[in-house]
């Protein structure tokens, strides 16, 4: 998997435009990675107000060693796959973002200036493009809906930088820890759904390498952790390669992905029960001018069984928006059946999450 991988597997360098815009993105990050402390979902008004300037600190200090930014420059580092020979690479938005200036090193420690061609905030993906001497090296693309617990899993990125010296990536080893993951960050502004769980070691500087199986064929890109450190901690996310390639036709083009919204807040059922329980509904939202109220638990959507919260929310993730479809459940104990729809997100709106 190293041999075949490797050459692929490039490192990422980012000049930051500091500015108002970046500044209030790092200050959304620092709260991301106060969230994952949480696992996830705990809002920062949660916390003791006399302790968060200490917090504040603390956390940018993680943040900065999560991203691999070296503090003060304005610069970060990050990973990226090549998905074609003429140079297409892919990387998180993460990695990216608020870069005035991107440069990729390859194996060979050949560099390049890179040209962003398209980012989608939400999924966290990114599309770079350089123009290389020679045709580049790429990966095979498996089939994420092959994946299975357990089986075995190889991580390769630009951990802690360390690319930059020899260009050469590293590799970690685990296992698919787990399938179907949900987190939502920053405030709700990226979902990481159906995600690869894995404790192949992810490491400040990894964001945007590559997770592979044991037949060398890319299965998603390296994206999160959830650590209360900000290092691993065996717990690391990739996003499925299956969306990335739905994503790359618009990646290419520089057109807005779109991905839907609905409005609700959700749990998992309890007491022995399946589902999705409906917590709250957002006023005028799709859910709720479909009729959907606080207490519904949905049990199917277009006949595809939801066992928790984690089942609606990636079901919802992939569903086109403005297409109509068919949930059942039960409200107060009796059968229920509605039409809905989901509108296109945009930043007012609150994020579907756990609670």
């Amino acid at each position: 998997v190293a041999r075949q991988a490797g050459p692929a597997i490039v490192a990422i360098q980012t000049e930051l435009q500091e500015s108002e815009e970046v500044e209030s993105a790092k200050i959304r990050n620092l709260w991301s990675l106060f969230d994952r402390l949480r696992l996830g979902y705990a809002s920062p008004l949660a916390f003791p107000e006399k302790a968060r300037e200490e917090v504040r600190k603390d956390l940018e200090r993680q943040l900065k060693e999560l991203t691999g930014r070296r503090a003060g420059t304005g610069q970060g580092a990050g990973s990226g796959v090549v998905i074609s020979s003429d140079g297409l690479i892919i990387t998180n938005d993460h990695v990216v973002e608020g870069a005035r200036e991107i440069t990729v090193l390859l194996p060979d420690l050949q560099k390049y200036r890179a040209t962003l061609l398209g980012s989608d905030p939400r999924g966290d993906l990114a599309l770079l493009r350089i123009s290389p001497r020679n045709p580049l090296p790429t990966v095979a693309r498996g089939d994420s809906k092959r994946r299975r617990v357990g089986a075995g899993a190889r991580a390769r990125g630009n951990s802690f930088d360390l690319s930059r010296r020899d260009g050469e990536p590293t590799v970690t080893v685990g296992i698919v820890s787990a399938l179907h993951r949900v987190a939502s960050l920053d405030g709700g502004r990226r979902l990481y759904a159906d995600a690869i769980q894995t404790d192949a070691a992810i490491n400040p500087g990894n964001s945007g390498g590559g997770l592979f199986n044991l037949d060398g064929e890319l299965i998603g890109i390296n994206s999160a952790i959830t650590s209360s450190t900000g290092s691993n901690a065996g717990v690391g996310f990739a996003i499925p390669v299956n969306q990335v390639k739905a994503a790359l036709p618009s990646l290419k083009q520089g057109r807005a992905i779109a991905h839907g919204y609905w409005g609700v807040h959700l749990k998992s059922a309890s007491g022995g029960r399946s589902g999705a329980l409906v917590t709250g509904v957002s006023p005028g939202s799709p859910a709720d001018k479909s009729g959907v109220k606080k207490g519904d638990l949905v049990i199917s959507v277009e006949n595809t069984t939801m066992a928790g919260y984690t089942d609606l929310v990636n079901f919802l993730s992939q569903w086109p928006v403005g297409m109509p479809f068919t949930l059942a459940g039960y409200r107060d104990g009796r059968s229920l059946t509605l039409v809905s729809q989901l509108e296109p997100r945009t930043e007012k709106h609150q994020d579907e999450e756990s609670e």
